[in-house]
Formats: structure tokens, sequence, C-alpha cells
């Protein structure tokens, strides 16, 4: 995609059943909040990673509840060219929780 659509890439998860998908935390917003993703059957989803910023813990609880996917969290360095860190899940109590 040249630039990013809600619409589309629901449509592209549900269509080739996605299980992995890099996000940004704009978009980790819109599948949180956003009421044209429910018109989509993400189940496929296994797993999300978000890297530019850090997410807030609420925003991470409120995809969890909303998709059932946890979502890692990446840092990296323009100048590293890759992530240089990310972070190993584990879970309690239903919610994932992460940890650097």
């Amino acid at each position: 995609m040249q630039r990013f659509d809600l619409e589309k890439f629901c449509q592209v998860v549900e269509y080739d059943e996605i299980t992995v998908a890099w996000v940004v935390p704009p978009v980790v917003l819109l599948l949180a909040k956003h009421p044209l993703v429910s018109q989509y059957n993400l189940s496929t989803l296994r797993m999300m990673h978000s890297s530019a910023a850090p997410l807030t813990n609420d925003l991470v609880e409120m995809i969890y509840r909303r998709l059932k996917v946890p979502i890692k969290q990446g840092y990296g360095l323009s100048e590293a060219s890759p992530g240089v860190a990310s972070q190993v899940r584990f879970r309690i109590h239903s919610i994932t929780i992460y940890r650097s």
C-alpha cells in the first residue's frame, strides 16, 4: 500500500489470512477504536509488532481485549538499520504483558 487505508488493511488481513502484522502506533490506535474494524474477521492475526514510538499499556490492553492479539514492541535506530531490541512476552491472567 502506498499509503495506509484502514479498510484495505482489514480486507487484506481477512482475505489473505495474515497472521503477523508490523504496524505503527497510529494504526494500533485505529485498530483498537475504529468501528470499521468490527466488520472484518481479523481472527487469523496471531501477533502484531509495533515500532516508531512506544505504546501505552492502555492501548496494548485495548487491542488485546478487542482482537485477542498480543503486540510486541521494538526499538531501533535509524543508523543501525534494523531493530536493535525487542520485547519478550509472557501471559498473566489472560492479559499479555510485555517486558523489555
